[in-house]
């Protein structure tokens, strides 16, 4: 059983929600057109610096009953960001006649993807600072009993 102070956990939470920060972060300027290196965005969810602390953590968030939609919003997010990977690294070739047509419609979809993952990433900070108000909420004695 692994017991927890108020201000570990309110700690270990704002360490998860600076790591996704710093991702879209990272993730905004690469689709802005400035590369960090691929390094700082890692396309798959378990290898963020979120994604793994959320695998360190997550008896905490079963304990704190987290919402269950932030687990998959971060898969969500992580799929989108794929869409939008893929999209700027398309490089196939189309003909004269309608390269124009497809990029304006490659530009509307990169357009579109960045809105999902913004939206997405709002949903997650909203969803970790209602942890930490729970958190906040919680008595000594709660907290002791949580795990």
């Amino acid at each position: 059983m692994i017991k927890y102070n108020k201000s570990e956990i309110i700690n270990k939470l704002i360490c998860a929600k600076t790591a996704h920060e710093r991702w879209m972060t990272y993730a905004e300027a690469i689709y802005n057109g400035i590369n960090f290196g691929e390094e700082h965005t890692p396309l798959l969810h378990t290898e963020c610096e979120f994604g793994k602390w959320c695998a360190d953590n997550g008896q905490l968030l079963y304990f704190v009953e987290a919402p269950k939609t932030l687990l998959e919003d971060h898969k969500s997010l992580h799929r989108v960001y794929m869409e939008i990977y893929k999209l700027m690294h398309d490089n196939s070739s189309s003909n004269f006649f309608n390269k124009a047509r497809v990029e304006k419609k490659k530009k509307e979809s990169l357009e579109k993807n960045f809105k999902v993952l913004n939206s997405i990433s709002g949903n997650m900070i909203k969803a970790i600072d209602s942890i930490i108000d729970k958190i906040n909420s919680m008595s000594k004695d709660e907290i002791m009993a949580l795990g």
